[in-house]
């Protein structure tokens, strides 16, 4: 796992290093990988002005920033090996267009099956150690789920479909105060959602 480490936004867990191409190509490397992105790779250091009295001051900070997935980079980036992956950035899909990041990755480059959104993905902010309870009215819930699925033997498809049936079945059952802006957000994620590329049969 690899996290941003470097600008105003770091994680704060252990990881294996920081999400670079470098890193993320090395991944691509040992062979053929499911990815999970939820993030579009991004160092940034804040540029901000200070006003003083209607003077405006020079800009204080620099930007330093690393674009991982893009259409001009990604295939650059995981050339070595096709992959799969779950992607959970806004737009990666969007409106299901040729012009779209997925259709670059999938058409000119080795991705096999993404999970991607065609309009905002939101997955709300959650502790990557919380309790299951906490994470269920959140997209992470869905993810829970198809890795779950996946381990007890199901396919790729199969425990897309499974995942998104229990999260969707999860929200329907839980819309009281507590869980009403996160139905709302999970009915959008998964209207979002969709399973591109090859489909596994039994």
């Amino acid at each position: 796992m690899y996290g941003n480490q470097q600008g105003d936004i770091k994680v704060k867990t252990n990881v294996s290093g920081d999400y670079t191409k470098d890193n993320v190509a090395k991944e691509n490397g040992t062979g053929i990988v499911d990815f999970f992105f939820n993030g579009a790779g991004s160092f940034t250091k804040t540029k901000f002005k200070v006003v003083e009295r209607g003077n405006e001051a020079p800009s204080i900070g620099s930007d330093s920033s690393e674009k991982i997935m893009t259409s001009a980079t990604v295939n650059k980036v995981l050339s070595k090996n096709y992959y799969t992956m779950i992607m959970m950035q806004a737009d990666d899909a969007k409106n299901l267009s040729n012009k779209s990041l997925v259709h670059e990755m999938m058409a000119n480059g080795k991705a096999i099956s993404v999970f991607a959104g065609s309009n905002k993905i939101l997955s709300g902010g959650l502790n990557n150690i919380a309790p299951l309870e906490d994470m269920k009215p959140t997209l992470y819930y869905f993810t829970y789920n198809f890795y779950k699925n996946q381990s007890e033997g199901l396919n790729r498809t199969d425990s897309y479909f499974n995942a998104s049936k229990v999260f969707v079945t999860e929200l329907l059952n839980h819309q009281d105060l507590k869980w009403e802006p996160n139905f709302e957000f999970g009915i959008t994620n998964l209207a979002s959602l969709h399973s591109l590329g090859v489909i596994e049969y039994p």
